[in-house]
């Protein structure tokens, strides 16, 4: 999200680091690599491993807002502080997005 508007949207997969990229690749394909600067992305998802932070970072992607909760967060929480990329973990207990 840059500016208000979502500027793609990566569709669930069953590895998180697909979606990820699917999501990048399409705002790429569309036209929108300068916007990706700064840009805020979200997940409903914990992230398993760094993966998914090291390739946002080749975006310049500014934060990311995730609901944490994998074993692997403290590698999430590193890479992000490797990146300087804002992690945004909602305190509420609740998740980030709901089903239906």
């Amino acid at each position: 999200m840059n500016g208000g508007r979502a500027l793609s949207v990566g569709t669930g997969q069953q590895e998180r680091i697909r979606a990820v990229e699917m999501a990048l690749d399409l705002a790429a394909e569309k036209g929108h690599n300068a916007e990706l600067r700064g840009a805020v992305l979200s997940s409903d998802a914990f992230f398993p491993s760094r993966d998914c932070i090291d390739e946002v970072a080749k975006y310049g992607v500014g934060a990311v807002m995730w609901p944490a909760g994998s074993l692997g967060d403290a590698d999430i929480i590193d890479a992000a502080n490797e990146h300087e990329i804002a992690l945004i973990a909602p305190t509420t207990g609740e998740r980030c997005f709901a089903h239906f």
